[in-house]
């Protein structure tokens, strides 16, 4: 929610003042534009702020032993946040953490880690990552690939 601010105010003629000794009522109104402004400024920066992270990986299901590319953006208000940290882990089935990483966004807001699933158990895998305080989550699956020889006479 975006508030709106209305700022009502009087039409006076400022131009015989003395501009090196005004009147307490013009300083009063400009220190009050001020605050305004401040408190719009800090209501956009700290309360208004939707961040937004994403994660996905390059593929929906992997073999053992090959490496998983995760990938996503971070975004606030819709814009791209550069140089952030994302930090994750990649959860094993089982719900057994088995690795932590950390990225860092682009100038574009985009970021991107590699996962290795050598030596590691088949099933579904979850993703969960934080940046900027928001949270994300992602599946992925890996097959364990069984070769079956043919003798062809």
């Amino acid at each position: 929610m975006t508030p709106t601010i209305l700022i009502l105010t009087t039409v006076r003629d400022y131009s015989s003042l003395n501009p090196y000794n005004p009147p307490i009522f013009l300083m009063l109104e400009l220190v009050g534009f001020l605050i305004i402004v401040i408190i719009w400024i800090i209501w956009k920066i700290v309360v208004a702020t939707d961040i937004v992270v994403t994660v996905t990986s390059d593929k929906p299901v992997y073999t053992a032993g090959e490496t998983a590319t995760l990938s996503g953006q971070l975004t606030g208000d819709g814009l791209p946040i550069a140089e952030a940290p994302i930090t994750g882990a990649v959860v094993l089935p089982g719900g057994v953490q088995t690795q932590n990483f950390t990225a860092v966004t682009d100038v574009i807001g985009d970021w991107s880690a590699e996962f290795n699933t050598a030596g590691k158990p088949q099933g579904t895998y979850t993703v969960q990552v934080l940046g900027g305080g928001a949270p994300a989550s992602t599946t992925f699956h890996q097959i364990i690939q069984i070769v079956i020889p043919c003798l062809t006479v």
